[in-house]
């Protein structure tokens, strides 16, 4: 795509907690979400590889809480991600310091440092996550990063 009109496009950044919830429950409003902004409105959606990392550490965890063989749940997760691409830390490991300071907790400084990355090659970058008192949103907006939650859908929609 050309650069200049994807620099008019908008790309969303989802968090571990945003696939967890759409993952744990059947038809979640998370869920549905997601396939809106990606399916409907055709937004780029990115998770970094620290998601898979996350979640893979509690399968058996999750495959319990949700009465499921660990397979069926894999499977659940592979098609919710189906459309999110898997950003790699070296893509973004440059972000990494200016995303520790737009962050309260370290752990979710992969998430900022991704969203900073993609703000250079696109409009506007949406990171959504149920936590949004975790991120220092002014940090974030002034890289035209917006800390959204599923509930905010029509705040951060054009």
């Amino acid at each position: 795509m050309d650069p200049e009109k994807e620099k008019e496009r908008e790309a969303v950044v989802l968090d571990t907690n945003i696939i967890l919830a759409s993952i744990l429950k059947q038809g979640s409003y998370t869920r549905q979400v997601i396939i809106y902004i990606t399916d409907i409105l055709g937004i780029e959606a990115y998770t970094p590889e620290k998601t898979l990392q996350e979640i893979e550490g509690h399968l058996e965890e999750l495959a319990k809480r949700k009465k499921i063989q660990i397979e069926e749940l894999q499977a659940a997760i592979r098609i919710l991600l189906l459309d999110v691409k898997i950003a790699e830390r070296d893509l973004y490991k440059e972000y990494l310091a200016r995303a520790s300071d737009c962050v309260r907790d370290q752990a979710d400084v992969d998430f900022a440092a991704l969203a900073l990355y993609l703000s250079n090659k696109f409009g506007k970058v949406i990171l959504l996550t149920w936590n949004k008192k975790d991120y220092r949103d002014n940090c974030l907006k002034i890289h035209r990063v917006f800390v959204h939650t599923p509930s905010d859908l029509p705040a951060f929609i054009k």
